[in-house]
């Protein structure tokens, strides 16, 4: 019996030691899987002039929208494939760094070019639909070249199970897709990069004025 509760008492300390080590990991890497310090988000409308504003003033700013979409072949071979839509701006991201192959600038791989924008995806996605770098991909009304396979991006742990591959774009681009209209379900998030900023002092900065 003692042998019993000794084993029970050591099950209990080493679980309460897992935990405590898996909160400070979490803690400590807090702004790696965030891509931020702070992240606020809406869905359906996106903030702001004056809420973008007020924002800024807390630190560097950064604007991803996120929705999902079929994506396809642009030549309509083969079927089409639900993917996650990761539209970011040219500060993002803010913490750490998108690692692409070939290797070059985010903002290089997505920008548009000859009149055509480009997009990063996921190797699941490339593979789904039998697609390489400079393929043309279709997404809602517009054809997207292949830049860049999506090899790593900051916040991609927090977002682990989503129910299709990334493919990662710029704003201009997600306009071109004919997707952004009223009603359309789309996470507008404002994400902030100031290590000292509180939740409190977002949503003080987010409130209404009296």
């Amino acid at each position: 019996m003692l042998a019993g509760l000794a084993l029970g008492v050591a099950a209990v300390g080493a679980a309460g030691s897992m935990v405590s080590s898996v909160e400070a990991g979490l803690s400590h890497n807090a702004r790696a899987l965030l891509g931020s310090d702070v992240e606020a988000s809406r869905l359906y409308r996106p903030p702001t002039v004056d809420e973008r504003a007020r924002l800024a003033g807390l630190g560097t700013l950064s604007e991803v929208a996120e929705t999902r979409a079929m994506a396809r072949r642009a030549d309509g071979e083969g079927r089409a494939l639900l993917v996650e839509l990761n539209a970011v701006d040219a500060a993002h991201p803010l913490v750490g760094a998108v690692r692409l192959e070939p290797a070059r600038p985010l903002a290089e791989a997505l920008a548009a070019r000859n009149g055509v924008s480009g997009v990063a995806a996921a190797p699941q996605l490339l593979r789904r639909l039998n697609l390489g770098v400079g393929d043309a991909l279709r997404i809602g009304a517009a054809d997207f070249e292949i830049r860049a396979v999506l090899l790593a991006e900051p916040d991609a742990a927090a977002r682990a199970f989503g129910p299709g591959p990334r493919v990662m774009l710029d704003a201009a681009g997600l306009a071109t897709t004919g997707l952004v209209r009223p009603g359309s379900l789309i996470t507008h998030a404002m994400r902030i990069a100031a290590p000292r900023l509180t939740s409190g002092a977002v949503k003080a900065a987010l409130a209404d004025p009296a």
